[in-house]
């Protein structure tokens, strides 16, 4: 709509020891003629201009967000200027306004399936679509001795995978299994040398936000299991990460996710946190592809920093955020972490595919 004069958009988290949050759009819009004002009834928006309502903001037809309507507010000056700010927030914050009731019971199941039943129980009643991965790990039975949020309940169950859980930019909820941005192919490499989708800027960080070497973690009314790299403890220090409540039916399971978690946590790398692309000077193809990057796709980035030959790291995507104003250029910003290439065997990759280096995917 030409009333637009400017958005952003922001999903994801800053890293993966973070849930994902619910994806934040914000617009503003003209209104010098009153149409979108609430209080305007012979407007052809009316009564349509309130909270609620779904946003869709799309780049050549493809969805880039899908969110609901959180807050409208109106401004106006003397001058004859006035305005619409539109907040919208994705289906996802719903549910922390919803909570699972004590007596709430689930039967033994993988996390895929126990996802479903959180969002189709009566008192969460989750009415989004949903694209929802089995998952790998086997989840006990239980039957809730509390009430508990559906937001904190199902970040056990992602925990307990060690899975991926968002709203995609289309809207759907989104559950991938552990080993799904693993395997999933590389969607678009960057580069700054022209050979691929050029970038802006990148930012590039060498952060003790995801380095860890003691970490904690309990099956449901059991004891607290501790892991420990004395090696990394020796180098950074005691850093604790404290997993909290898993729902897997054995301590063994427990032990396996620490030791999983562990492989990346115990040591820090400098990682691209941030690399920001300008869509406007992109052919249409590219522009496409840009737009059509999700949350835990894999994305390759080449770079060449003062001093240094080339440099090339595979980054799994845990944040995308668009900003565009009338008369400036559309930029798109991407997050990410160094993709896991140490913690897993893929039969038949020529990289993850080796024996004898002391890793396996649990």
């Amino acid at each position: 709509t030409s009333r637009c004069v400017s958005f952003t958009t922001r999903r994801g988290r800053d890293d993966w020891t973070q849930p994902f949050r619910p994806g934040i759009a914000t617009l503003l819009f003209r209104n010098t003629d009153g149409a979108l004002d609430p209080l305007n009834s012979s407007s052809a928006y009316y009564p349509g201009i309130t909270v609620g309502r779904t946003v869709n903001i799309k780049c050549n037809g493809h969805f880039i967000y899908q969110g609901l309507v959180e807050d409208i507010a109106l401004g106006y000056d003397t001058e004859g200027d006035a305005w619409v700010t539109v907040v919208a927030e994705d289906k996802s914050s719903e549910l922390g306004l919803r909570s699972l009731t004590s007596g709430t019971s689930f039967s033994e199941q993988t996390s895929g399936p126990r996802v479903t039943a959180v969002l189709s129980n009566a008192n969460i009643d989750y009415d989004g679509s949903t694209s929802i991965d089995a998952g790998y790990s086997t989840l006990a039975a239980e039957t809730l001795s509390d009430d508990i949020n559906a937001v904190q309940y199902l970040q056990r169950v992602s925990n307990s995978e060690q899975g991926y859980l968002y709203v995609n930019r289309s809207g759907v909820m989104t559950f991938e299994n552990r080993f799904g941005p693993l395997t999933s192919a590389t969607t678009i490499t960057f580069s700054d040398d022209g050979s691929d989708v050029p970038y802006q800027e990148i930012g590039r960080n060498l952060v003790s936000a995801e380095l860890f070497n003691r970490l904690t973690a309990n099956r449901t009314g059991a004891s607290v299991i501790t892991a420990n790299d004395t090696a990394s403890q020796g180098s950074y220090g005691i850093r604790l990460l404290p997993v909290g409540e898993l729902l897997v039916k054995n301590d063994l399971e427990v032990t396996n996710v620490l030791d999983f978690l562990m492989v990346q946590t115990a040591s820090t790398e400098v990682r691209i946190n941030t690399l920001t692309a300008v869509l406007d000077t992109q052919a249409s193809g590219t522009q496409n592809t840009i737009a059509q990057l999700e949350l835990a796709d894999a994305a390759v980035v080449e770079f060449t920093p003062p001093g240094v030959a080339q440099q090339t790291t595979t980054g799994t995507i845990q944040q995308i955020g668009h900003a565009y104003t009338v008369g400036e250029t559309w930029r798109c910003t991407l997050g990410m972490t160094p993709r896991d290439t140490t913690s897993y065997l893929v039969l038949g990759d020529a990289t993850l595919g080796r024996l004898d280096y002391n890793s396996l995917g649990f």
